[in-house]
């Protein structure tokens, strides 16, 4: 049961990170590459975006509360999460294809395709690839996301967009607010629901557009005894 929960608790994040990175950042490339990265500019400093969410869990009905830090290169994002079963309980990496988490309080790591974290335990059929990364810097009803996602625009302010995203095949709901900004539209708040169980909310705190941080905020080690964590 223990393994199920943490799984449950660790899918909302993921489910969550994946969305806000779709909406936040440069579109990756298929494989991490943080060496390559590291290698093009000296010391053992990482050029990043940052990414603060003040973000809460709710599993069962319990809310847990979290900081959520993202740190995202063109190619891998690093993930941490504060306040979350305790200091620096979760430890991750994220990429366009997959998700790998560690959990050091609990000996527990997790490593599933990202397609699958978002879509399989909530959709009765296989849905079409979304452009999440496009979602960048165009607002959802500016683009096209395929013709079974429904869009819906939901504000009356002019310097707040909000949109309500599902697909009739899925459970799940996500809810996206953007903020007007001087570098253009920002997404500042997020709900995932997957229509169940489980639900993720984030509000943004802090943004840095380019900072560096130290490589090892990349670097994931997991404990060669640690458990596996399976849906």
């Amino acid at each position: 049961m223990a393994g199920c929960r943490t799984f449950k608790q660790t899918f909302a994040i993921a489910a969550g990170a994946v969305f806000l990175l779709s909406n936040c950042g440069p579109k990756f490339t298929t494989e991490p590459s943080v060496d390559a990265y590291q290698a093009k500019g000296p010391g053992k400093k990482v050029r990043v975006e940052a990414y603060l969410f003040d973000a809460k869990i709710r599993l069962d009905g319990k809310p847990t509360s979290l900081r959520l830090e993202l740190f995202q290169t063109d190619s891998v994002v690093a993930l941490g999460a504060r306040g979350y079963l305790g200091k620096g309980a979760l430890k991750g990496r994220l990429t366009s294809d997959s998700i790998e988490a560690f959990f050091p309080t609990r000996n527990e790591y997790l490593h599933e395709a990202v397609r699958d974290m978002l879509f399989s335990s909530s959709c009765t059929h296989a849905i079409d690839p979304l452009d999440f990364p496009g979602l960048l810097r165009t607002l959802p009803d500016r683009m096209d996301l395929g013709a079974g996602l429904i869009v819906q625009r939901e504000d009356s302010k002019s310097k707040l967009r909000r949109y309500t995203l599902t697909w009739p095949e899925c459970t799940w709901r996500l809810e996206m607010t953007y903020d007007k900004r001087k570098a253009g539209w920002r997404l500042s708040e997020l709900l995932f629901d997957n229509g169940t169980d489980v639900s993720f909310t984030a509000r943004r705190r802090a943004h840095k557009a380019s900072t560096r941080v130290n490589k090892n905020k990349f670097e994931l080690s997991v404990d060669p005894q640690a458990i596996r964590i399976t849906p």
